[in-house]
């Protein structure tokens, strides 16, 4: 992308492999980005048992820019791998990277990133991060963040942060009447959903959607809502249900789709 007028491009990749069954899904994204070109990519890993994802960002131009995000939710027995390369080619170019998983059950996450910088590619700007929510003891994570640095004058940073779900967050929850089991849930939207940019949010908010209609998930905030309906009007709120979350999703959907073409800032997408 790019050829010194500022060119951009920005794509977005769902995985909606259904769990179980033995799905398996192995993809490869390169991004050459030319002098001042942009190039905004996003990942969504949901489904299948197994699933290999590689993201390649080349910075090939002075002013190239590059945005890599990804979400992923393992559970059962699943194992997702991500792979990403933030290569730096060309002087004063700049890079971000932020990728963020949930495990539960005994499912295992993998990330490997590097962000390379050649020897000419001074006043390099790279930053590379990963953070991921373990929702069970028998879940596993790998993590590796990697830099090879051939320049002298650049600021690059890399992190790596694994935890559970925060305790006083889902104690405050219980303290309001919300069971253990839909505080979890609600804490995970809100830890995935937390992004900088807001067709990030947007898609994300499509993919849980799209998955309540098919049956994978359920989204809290329903949940809660079907809590404080009146029990008379229960049936027909449950009814109507699994109709308002299709609905939703295809309007979700379109919006994303809106988002992802429009002329919108770069801070914003």
């Amino acid at each position: 992308t790019g050829d010194g007028n500022g060119g951009g491009l920005r794509h977005a990749h769902g995985g909606r492999l259904r769990r179980g069954g033995g799905g398996r899904e192995v993809q490869r994204q390169r991004g050459d980005v030319e002098r001042d070109g942009t190039l905004n990519s996003l990942v969504v890993t949901m489904g299948g048992t197994l699933s290999r994802t590689e993201m390649q960002s080349y910075l090939r131009g002075e002013g190239a820019d590059s945005e890599m995000l990804a979400l992923y939710f393992a559970s059962e027995d699943q194992h997702f791998d991500h792979y990403t390369l933030q290569h730096h080619a060309a002087a004063h170019a700049h890079s971000d990277l932020l990728y963020k998983g949930v495990n539960s059950d005994e499912s295992v996450g993998v990330f490997s990133g590097m962000i390379k910088v050649d020897l000419n590619a001074q006043k390099t700007d790279a930053y590379q991060k990963h953070r991921t929510l373990m929702l069970s003891s028998e879940a596993r994570n790998f993590s590796v963040p990697q830099l090879e640095i051939n320049a002298n004058d650049v600021r690059c940073s890399h992190g790596s942060t694994t935890g559970p779900v925060d305790q006083e967050a889902l104690f405050f929850l219980r303290s309001r009447g919300i069971s253990k089991e839909l505080a979890e849930k609600m804490l995970v939207t809100a830890f995935l959903a937390h992004q900088p940019a807001l067709c990030l949010t947007l898609f994300i908010l499509a993919m849980l959607v799209n998955a309540l209609a098919s049956g994978v998930s359920g989204l809290p905030f329903l949940e809660v809502v079907s809590k404080v309906v009146p029990p008379e009007t229960r049936p027909r709120f449950f009814a109507v249900r699994n109709l308002y979350g299709g609905l939703l999703a295809f309007a979700a959907g379109l919006v994303v789709r809106w988002i992802l073409a429009s002329p919108l800032v770069d801070s914003s997408c």
